[in-house]
């Protein structure tokens, strides 16, 4: 049948069924016959979408208490051929119970969405659209069916979370409870722990203090028993001391008896003069090749007393005793008088037991803290230089060593010359100085301590700095005595009471030594000439200076064995002898520089370069012509090679003869621990033997009665005592297990040992 004829049959109009596909209507349907079921499904087939789905969909909007069948198909199948044989078309498909009332709804969204759908299905009928617009079409009408479905979803999906909700609730409120409940029974059992916590560390400190107790217990009887020892031991070595310090006399008066005649036949031969000075640079190196030859040392002083005596015992530079001497007279003239500088400053009280004199403090605290490569915490020299550049001047003062022959000298006349520059910037152009820069301003501002350093600036003009350049000069070792005796007659006159140096002015003060002068200069000679005292302290710096030449260069004067004219076959022979040991000083300190700089390199590259730098290799090669140059440094890398395989062979027969030595070190050690190992066996099984192992006074008799004669008595317990030291650890003397101690002895070593 056609739909119009269905439409006819079904008594339904175009508006109530475009309302019911639509969900438009207000009140459900009680039932439908097989006419209306057809018409209903021939609209939905034509609008060309899930067809059983829809129609499900429109019966349980219209029949909200339809039954759904289990396959539509079937349903469909059986009212089609009741409509195409045209029978039963009046008959109910699905009908509502008298009970049942159908519900009314509005759902006006989703009526709308499906008036939509039934629209656009007409148009499409009328239109008949391409394949494309079909397409589009249908792909809209699943978007719109899954925003049915979601809807759908979204519905339940907050039905369920409610009673989600409501349930969570319920369990979050038990769990609530069980933890209180837990948290009472865990604050019981924390209480309960803490108790017994306290309990413990009671019992623990308790426990400690026990421990202690009858740790100092243990600790006063071993102390005491070793005490016993001690003093049983001290007697036996007083005893020996005496016997000792008897036989020391004896061979001390023989001794001394041989002093005596190798000091009178010394005395024939030579005057010496070994006192307060080091050895020459040859006596140095012979000290060097004896020790590296692996020579015992006490046959060393044998070799240099044999070489000194071809040896010159003095050189004119190594007289740092005159700092010394000077030092030492100034110390004993400050015992003499009431303290004065620095010493009064209360700031500085601390100090003023210092055994060094005012006048040396000023010159070398004056030096450090103005002088270069000095004092850099607390000196200010850079402020200091700073200070000359605005007076437009420039420093004297030097960096001080007390050891240099000269540097005392020096320095004081540095430290006179600028005394007001030095009160100026100190006082005015220093904020705040610290306690040495006030301790330098209260010396240097006190006349008695500037008095001191005149003299001593007057000794280095006049005395001091022209017999440096002799020292500094080509003259030979034989003919000092030339300057020497000028020297000593000069201090002579200056030391006797009779003299005054400022009798005479700045430039009428004859020169020592005319062909090596020495300017004076007013300024500093001016400054000393102010000061009271300082002819006075003159007088005993020149005293001081005369015993030093006395006794250091009396080789050189009248009597000496240099003080005349030499001979001129050793002249000849010690034109090589230097006045000072500068030459050999610079070479080792070359060494320390090289060695300092390069530490990794071999002493083969450090000697071949102190070689080109000292002996004037290049120098002397320079003067060659350019092909015997060339022959030479070509030997040179051909010896070159075959020198370096040398050395690196010798080295390594050095570092393999230490490798044995160290291999024969360990055997050793070895073989001793082995020996002690066999002893300890030894011990153990003689123990054994005799009786076993005894651990008490009955024991002790026990063995000693079992022994018939006193050698086996002895050798029991003598074994027992070996036995108690290397197993038990106590504390047995060697002296107590000596042969020639008695049973008794012996017995009471041990049994003193078993009651500790």
């Amino acid at each position: 049948m056609e739909r119009q004829q269905l439409m006819d049959l079904s008594d339904w109009n175009e508006e109530f069924l475009h309302d019911l596909i639509n969900k438009k209507i207000k009140a459900g349907i009680q039932s439908i016959t097989n006419v209306q079921y057809a018409l209903l499904f021939t609209m939905v087939q034509e609008m060309e979408c899930p067809i059983y789905a829809t129609l499900e969909d429109v019966l349980r909007y219209a029949m909200p208490a339809v039954t759904v069948p289990k396959k539509w198909a079937n349903v469909t199948r059986s009212v089609m051929n009741n409509v195409n044989k045209n029978i039963n078309l009046k008959n109910i498909v699905y009908q509502l119970s008298p009970q049942e009332k159908t519900t009314t709804f509005n759902n006006e969204s989703i009526g709308n969405v499906c008036d939509a759908l039934v629209k656009r299905n007409q148009e499409l009928r009328k239109l008949r659209l391409t394949k494309e617009a079909n397409v589009n079409l249908k792909e809209e009408n699943k978007s719109l069916k899954e925003n049915l479905t979601s809807l759908k979803k979204k519905i339940f999906c907050k039905r369920l979370r409610r009673k989600q909700k409501k349930k969570l609730k319920r369990k979050k409120e038990k769990i609530i409870e069980k933890n209180k409940a837990l948290n009472r029974e865990n604050s019981g059992l924390n209480a309960r722990i803490r108790a017994i916590e306290l309990d413990f560390a009671k019992k623990k400190n308790e426990k400690k203090k026990i421990h202690r107790l009858s740790n100092r217990l243990s600790h006063a009887k071993k102390f005491n028993i070793k005490l016993k020892q001690k003093l049983h031991s001290q007697n036996v070595d007083l005893e020996n001391k005496r016997f000792e310090t008897l036989n020391l006399k004896r061979e001390l008066s023989v001794a001394n008896d041989q002093l005596d005649i190798i000091e009178a036949e010394n005395q024939n031969k030579k005057v010496s003069t070994k006192e307060g000075f080091r050895y020459s640079d040859s006596m140095r190196t012979c000290i060097m090749d004896l020790h590296g030859s692996d020579i015992s040392a006490n046959k060393i002083s044998n070799v240099i007393n044999i070489v000194s005596n071809n040896l010159f015992d003095t050189v004119p530079s190594d007289l740092p005793c005159f700092h010394n001497k000077i030092t030492k007279s100034l110390k004993e003239l400050a015992k003499q008088t009431p303290p004065f500088g620095r010493d009064l400053l209360p700031k500085i009280s601390r100090f003023k037991h210092n055994s060094e004199p005012s006048s040396i403090r000023l010159i070398r605290m004056g030096s450090e803290v103005l002088g270069p490569r000095g004092d850099e915490k607390n000196g200010a020299r850079q402020e200091w230089l700073a200070y000359l550049a605005l007076k437009q001047k420039s420093s004297m003062i030097i960096n001080y060593r007390g050891n240099r022959f000269i540097n005392l000298f020096t320095g004081a006349v540095s430290i006179l010359n600028h005394s007001e520059d030095i009160i100026d910037f100190i006082s005015n152009y220093r904020e705040n100085p610290n306690d040495k820069l006030q301790s330098v301003l209260a010396d240097i501002k006190c006349p008695d301590v500037l008095s001191h350093v005149s003299a001593i600036a007057i000794a280095s003009m006049i005395l001091a700095e022209p017999f440096w350049n002799v020292i500094n000069s080509d003259e030979h070792y034989l003919d000092l005595y030339k300057f020497i005796i000028p020297l000593r007659d000069r201090l002579v006159d200056w030391s006797s009471n009779d003299f005054n140096v400022f009798d005479f002015n700045y430039d009428e003060i004859p020169s020592l030594y005319e062909q090596y002068p020495h300017d004076i200069i007013q300024k500093v000679f001016n400054k000393a000439k102010i000061h009271p005292k300082t002819n006075d302290i003159l007088k005993i710096i020149c005293s001081s200076m005369l015993t030093i030449v006395k006794r250091q260069l009396n080789d050189h004067l009248e009597n000496g064995v240099y003080g005349s004219l030499p001979d001129p076959d050793l002249k000849s022979r010690t034109s090589h002898s230097k006045l000072t040991n500068i030459p050999a000083e610079n070479l080792f300190g070359d060494l320390d520089f090289y060695f300092k700089r390069k530490p990794n390199a071999t002493l083969r590259h450090h000697s071949a370069i102190s070689m080109l730098k000292r002996n004037k290799t290049i120098q002397w090669l320079k003067t060659k012509t350019e092909n015997s140059r060339k022959v030479l440094l070509l030997k040179a890398r051909k010896s070159a090679k075959s020198l370096k395989s040398k050395e690196i062979a010798y080295e390594k027969s050095v570092m393999e003869a230490r490798k044995t030595h160290l291999q024969q070190i360990k055997k050793k050690k070895q073989q001793l621990e082995q020996k002690k190992k066999m002893e300890i066996n030894k011990i153990e099984q003689s123990v054994r033997l005799m009786g076993g192992i005894v651990r008490s006074r009955k024991d002790v008799d026990r063995l000693l009665q079992l022994s018939k004669t006193i050698r086996l008595k002895k050798e029991k317990l003598r074994n027992q005592l070996l036995y108690c030291k290397q197993f038990m650890n106590l504390d047995v003397d060697k002296r107590d297990i000596m042969w020639k101690n008695t049973v008794n002895q012996m017995k009471d070593v041990l049994n003193t040992n078993f009651e500790n």
